[in-house]
């Protein structure tokens, strides 16, 4: 969650146009404890299941030979820095408002860390969406979609992520000292307060706002497309392929969900703050606020690997290979004629589905019928 936009307790003046101070008043001692330890939980199997979900797709020759499986495994390594980065960054808002006791490097790379999460997560699904929308409308035309550009896609996605969010927030951001031994990690402080107004007041609609308004409007149009194509065939339809659009809809259903739990409240209270709705909220209220944005954050992305599994049988297979051994054994070969690789829109993401005949993996069941 970018936290940028999120409100900031106020106390004791420090610096020109910005107020800090003690988190005296804002959250009882208990409160605090229950926070961190439930962060701490939630970055363990966060991290666990992400990793687990890369290393079950790597495993595959089926699954890793899939262009949408390679952006599924790039979204995995974005929610695991994000799980790594969660306990700090929750510090931060805790114990970190009384004295922020870590070093300078940790304190920019933290802030850093937020914003390119965020922003890859975001610019990862919309790419899923865009292209899942196109493989509906132009079939032939994504077969041209292959691993190679799906890596040249995600290495796009980084790299511009690391230039507008990662490398602007390391030079913005540091640690103000106040009075009484106040000591907070900060972004925009000193002489980048001015600069950093103006930069996030461009960077917060271009990166995440649009975006995620386009999100939703794809999300909505593959549904529609889904339903329209199952109205025209009407009894023509397969029950196969009827499971196949429903699985699809499913998907898109628990991926999207999951996506505006986690990023609906953040972006509502940048709204907030832009019309000044926010300005009777007390520094408590603020403190929860932020507290439960970034807990429904935390969530989505523990329970990103869930969906993965719940929307795919042949994930879930794999998935309960890697650990037990279980389900049927099916040599390397097979796999790539019997498996290919969909993709959904999400908070997230990709899925994959049986392919029977020898189209290229990157189109759909779906898409083919």
């Amino acid at each position: 969650m970018n936290d940028t936009y999120l409100p900031q307790p106020t106390g004791h003046r420090i610096a020109a146009n910005r107020t800090y101070g003690e988190s005296g008043g804002t959250f009882a001692e208990w409160e605090g404890i229950i926070i961190i330890v439930l962060t701490v939980l939630m970055a363990i199997f966060g991290f666990a299941a992400n990793a687990l979900t890369m290393l079950v797709i790597r495993s595959s020759v089926a699954l890793k030979g899939s262009a949408f499986n390679f952006l599924l495994v790039s979204l995995c390594a974005g929610d695991i820095l994000s799980s790594v980065n969660s306990v700090v960054v929750v510090y931060r808002k805790t114990y970190g408002l009384r004295v922020f006791n870590l070093p300078l490097a940790i304190c920019k790379l933290s802030y850093s860390l937020t914003g390119l999460t965020e922003t890859c997560t975001t610019h990862h699904i919309l790419a899923c969406c865009t292209i899942r929308l196109v493989a509906m409308k132009f079939p032939i035309v994504i077969t041209k979609f292959t691993p190679t550009k799906a890596k040249v896609l995600s290495a796009v996605i980084w790299a511009e992520s690391i230039l507008s969010i990662f490398v602007i927030r390391m030079f913005m951001t540091g640690i103000e000292e106040g009075k009484g031994g106040a000591r907070r990690c900060v972004i925009g402080y000193g002489t980048w307060i001015h600069l950093k107004r103006t930069y996030t007041t461009y960077t917060a609609p271009i990166l995440q706002h649009i975006p995620t308004a386009a999100i939703i409007i794809f999300s909505v149009l593959i549904a529609y497309n889904l339903l329209l194509m199952r109205r025209v065939q009407g009894l023509t339809s397969s029950t196969a392929r009827n499971q196949r659009e429903k699985a699809a809809l499913r998907q898109i259903a628990v991926i999207v969900l999951s996506y505006l739990i986690g990023h609906a409240m953040p972006i509502g209270y940048r709204y907030l703050a832009a019309l000044n709705v926010d300005t009777g909220f007390t520094r408590r209220d603020r403190w929860i606020y932020w507290n439960v944005a970034y807990t429904l954050l935390r969530a989505s992305e523990c329970v990103n690997p869930l969906c993965y599994n719940y929307a795919s049988s042949q994930l879930w297979t794999a998935t309960r290979q890697y650990l037990f051994g279980l389900g049927p054994r099916t040599n390397s070969d097979s796999m790539n004629k019997n498996l290919a690789v969909t993709f959904s829109s999400t908070e997230s993401r990709l899925r994959p589905s049986t392919r029977t005949d020898s189209v290229p993996s990157t189109i759909t069941s779906e898409t083919r019928a």
